[in-house]
């Protein structure tokens, strides 16, 4: 038997199974990425992500970077970080259609998150908060997608968005509730 789930055609059984990762989904109450550096970079370092009424916030813990440098920070289409380079996470995540040389009146792709600067001692601890995406909610989910820092920070007038080499790729996950807050 087959019926239509979600404007699909599927077979009965798997209906009832999609509703359920639904609503394992809406369970979701923390993301988290992981980032490793990528091949010849020593970056590393974790992003907690928390719902927020607006968005989704980000408390930032990265090491291992330059003195003094700033980055650009995107979440990127595909939470594959397998490349040496990283080049296999995709481009800049974009659900709302505004790629780097489509920016209009200073709108960016919502995978655009805030630079970040590194410290004297090469560390960076930010928090902040990301407008319109969810960890996995209806609107512009991010879980299972990569989060990047990238090797020079992202310049606004730039209108192709170029941030330099990908140096640290994360895949962004579940949290573990249990797990002690940072």
């Amino acid at each position: 038997m087959k019926l239509r789930c979600a404007g699909r055609l599927l077979a009965a059984g798997l209906c009832s199974a999609l509703a359920g990762a639904g609503t394992a989904h809406a369970q979701v109450t923390e993301g988290i990425a992981v980032l490793y550096p990528t091949q010849g970079n020593q970056a590393h370092g974790t992003v907690i992500f928390r719902p927020t009424e607006k968005g989704v916030s980000l408390e930032v813990a990265i090491q291992g970077l330059p003195s003094g440098t700033k980055h650009g920070f995107h979440v990127h289409e595909f939470g594959d970080c397998s490349a040496p380079d990283a080049a296999s996470a995709g481009p800049h995540y974009d659900p709302t259609n505004m790629l780097p040389g489509k920016h209009r009146h200073g709108m960016l792709p919502l995978g655009d998150l805030e630079n970040l600067a590194a410290g004297a001692d090469g560390r960076v601890s930010a928090k902040f908060e990301a407008p319109k995406l969810s960890i996995a909610g209806a609107q512009n989910p991010i879980l299972g997608r990569a989060l990047v820092l990238h090797a020079t920070f992202a310049d606004p007038k730039d209108p192709l968005g170029d941030a330099g080499d990908r140096i640290a790729c994360g895949t962004i996950g579940v949290r573990n509730p249990q797990q002690p807050q940072n």
